[in-house]
């Protein structure tokens, strides 16, 4: 039992934050994890632990390691760095993000900036990089994580439209369901309804998933699920927006595997009647 445990104690103290050890502040700490991320010999489990402490560090509003990782955003040039500062800036905590405030001006900024550089000049076109996929994902995902509203146009052209890549338009639907920010019933709503009715059987079930995390038990969220599980061609398509009902608005609605179209819909007709009659009597209780 004893080598298990020793290497078990080992692994700890690979991964404790630097300032645990004495003798070192927590601005070296920082400056031990920002180096992990600079160098590219690094192996992807040091810098998965880097990023860890990071992210420690920020959720418990250490604003100097916030300024310290948006410092090393502005700087770096290389696109792998770039991914672990957005990786960082899109990380949330209790459904709101880890980047407060004060500082949400500079992380969309700089996030917007790796999400859609614009065009290149036409003498550069030539020669011109795109930024990286997974950067650009993961930067998307950070503004929509920042829940504010500034960024929703941006996000709704550029990221959740028919012409952007499948797993950002993916990506920042989900991003978006799980906004806690003013807006979501008016603003972020409105964005992710259309989804449901997407080509892509993919995007339409993205689109049940992220009206699912919105939590809201409203005819804004319920009744264009409801549409989707009676109409969706595609057994995929309709049973997520089951699933979405279920979880949003209860009342145990299940579809039994194996059932007629016509079963599905009778079933869903109870499920809708009874939740409108809830609805009502929430309502003349408010």
């Amino acid at each position: 039992m004893r080598a298990p445990l020793s290497l078990a104690l080992l692994g700890g103290l690979l991964l404790a934050p630097a300032r645990a050890y004495p003798g070192t502040t927590a601005g070296e700490a920082v400056e031990g994890h920002v180096r992990a991320l600079q160098a590219m010999t690094s192996p992807d489990g040091q810098r998965a632990a880097a990023r860890h402490q990071l992210f420690l560090l920020m959720a418990r509003g250490d604003v100097a390691a916030l300024d310290r990782v948006l410092q090393l955003g502005r700087e770096t040039t290389n696109d792998r760095v770039r991914f672990d500062v957005a990786f960082l800036l899109a990380q949330t905590r209790f459904g709101k993000s880890i980047v407060p405030p004060s500082h949400t001006k500079a992380a969309v900024e700089l996030l917007t900036k790796w999400f859609d550089p614009g065009e290149p000049p036409k003498e550069e076109k030539g020669a011109a990089k795109g930024p990286d996929a997974a950067l650009r994902l993961w930067a998307a995902v950070g503004l929509a994580s920042l829940q504010d509203p500034g960024v929703l146009p941006l996000l709704k052209e550029k990221g959740l439209g028919a012409g952007s890549d499948p797993l950002v338009r993916m990506a920042v639907a989900r991003a978006l369901g799980a906004w806690r920010g003013p807006g979501l019933v008016d603003q972020v709503v409105p964005l992710l309804v259309p989804l449901l009715k997407d080509k892509d059987l993919e995007i339409r079930m993205a689109g049940c998933d992220a009206l699912r995390l919105t939590n809201l038990d409203r005819e804004e969220v319920v009744e264009p699920l409801l549409e989707v599980a009676k109409e969706d061609p595609d057994e995929r398509g309709w049973r997520a927006a089951v699933f979405a009902l279920r979880l949003v608005a209860g009342g145990g609605l299940t579809i039994v595997q194996g059932a007629t179209d016509e079963e599905r819909k009778q079933a869903l007709d109870v499920w809708e009647k009874q939740w409108r009659r809830k609805r009502k009597a929430a309502k003349e209780k408010e």
